[in-house]
Formats: structure tokens, C-alpha cells, sequence
């Protein structure tokens, strides 16, 4: 009668334990057969990807008056399509530190603030990089340099046409937390800092006359164009 009950006690734990690793395995494989959007495409940031304060070219005492990402680089299609057409597009979005996240309409609802937020392709091959001149986000009022902010994240996305397989994409290329980058931005406007005006943004900076330097640093260094 003991061996009878000193099996039962044994297998009992066992058969817990085989039921929570087959759980768990079959957990990991369901997760890792999500499909990976970033393995259509690849994205590579040039020599501006960061964010910088803008005045207005109005204002004389050239205060700080929005915080806006520029970004330049490649995107490869690493696909086997090829695509008549399409749009990469930018979007900002901001998670304040109880949770709430702040999109592009919270953050600035002006009409048409996000207008060079995207960029047209034409006939896109396999294997084919495709220059990103400026991704420029929408103007974000310098006001949210003092909310209290957990992350800031930027999404890459692309709405593609292939016209021989007759199919229309849209796809999240990549997300990108640029926090460290905020806090640096944040910092600079907090102490007027700005690097442009918005009549000169983004040729400004795309041209090499300035970089975004930390508040701490006297002097500002120019572009070193790659």
C-alpha cells in the first residue's frame, strides 16, 4: 500500500511538470511564428537621424517653439517583389510615465503637420536600396519638454503596390525608441537652445551648417557629411 501511494505522490509532481513544459514549448513556438516585418525590408539611417528645436522665423528672440525628428538614410527590399509604387512614412508617438500614449493627433492636430512625413518610390526592385532624402516628422510643441515621459518611439512604415502579383502592402518596417535622444533634446530646448527656424528647417541642417549639440557643450560642430 505504500509503494502504491509512493508512486502516486511521485508521478503526480511529474505529470505537472511535463504539462507546464509542453505549455511553455508550445508558447515559445506560436510566438516565433509571428511574421517579422522587418525582414521585408531593411533601414538604415544616414548621417541626420535625431531630433531638433525649432523657433519661429518670425520671432526675434528666437525661443524655442517646436521639436521636430529628421531622418535620412537607405531602405533595402530584401522581397522578391517588385513595386510599381509606394510610400515610406514616419510617425511619432509619445508614452507619458503613467501609460498614456500620445499620438501624432494628440501631440499636434494642425492640418497637414505631418506633410513631409513621407516619401514616394517608384518601381522598387528585389534587392534594390532606396535613398531616403528626409523623413520629417510633425511639429511637436516645445511645451511637452516638461511632461514627464517613459519613451518616445519612432515607426518607419511603407504602403507598397505590386501590380504583377496584384496585392497592396502595408507594413511597419521598423519601431525605434529614441528616448536618449529626447532626453538630449529636451535638455537643449529647456535652455533655449534651438538649431533652426522654420523657414530654414530642414535645409538647414541637411545642408551641414549645424549639428545638435548637448546643452553643455559651448560650441556647435558642424555635419561631417559620410
Amino acid at each position: 500500500m505504500k509503494s502504491v501511494q509512493g508512486q502516486q505522490a511521485f508521478y503526480a509532481p511529474s505529470l505537472l511538470l511535463v504539462t507546464v513544459v509542453t505549455i511553455v514549448i508550445s508558447g515559445c513556438g506560436a510566438s516565433s511564428s509571428q511574421p517579422a516585418a522587418t525582414n521585408q525590408f531593411t533601414l538604415k539611417p544616414g548621417k541626420v537621424d535625431n531630433f531638433y528645436v525649432l523657433c519661429s522665423s518670425l520671432d526675434d528672440a528666437k525661443k524655442p517653439r517646436y521639436i521636430k525628428y529628421l531622418f535620412t538614410g537607405t531602405l533595402q527590399n530584401n522581397t522578391n517583389n517588385i513595386y510599381s509604387e509606394g510610400t515610406i512614412k514616419m510617425k511619432m508617438s509619445i508614452t507619458l510615465e503613467n501609460g498614456t500614449i500620445l499620438t501624432e493627433k494628440d501631440l499636434n492636430d494642425i492640418p497637414f503637420n505631418d506633410i513631409l512625413s513621407h516619401q514616394f518610390l517608384h518601381n522598387w526592385k528585389p534587392g534594390q536600396t532606396f535613398g531616403v532624402n528626409r523623413l520629417v516628422s510633425i511639429s511637436i510643441p516645445v511645451e511637452y519638454a516638461d511632461y514627464p515621459v517613459k519613451d518616445v518611439v519612432v515607426e518607419y512604415s511603407a504602403k507598397l503596390v505590386d501590380k504583377i502579383n496584384q496585392t497592396q502592402e502595408n507594413d511597419v518596417i521598423t519601431s525605434v525608441s529614441v528616448m536618449d535622444k529626447w532626453k538630449a533634446v529636451v535638455k537643449k530646448a529647456k535652455v533655449g537652445r534651438t538649431d533652426a527656424d522654420d523657414d530654414n528647417f530642414p535645409a538647414k541642417i541637411l545642408n551641414g551648417k549645424v549639428v545638435a549639440a548637448s546643452p553643455e557643450d559651448g560650441d556647435k560642430k558642424e555635419l561631417i557629411d559620410e
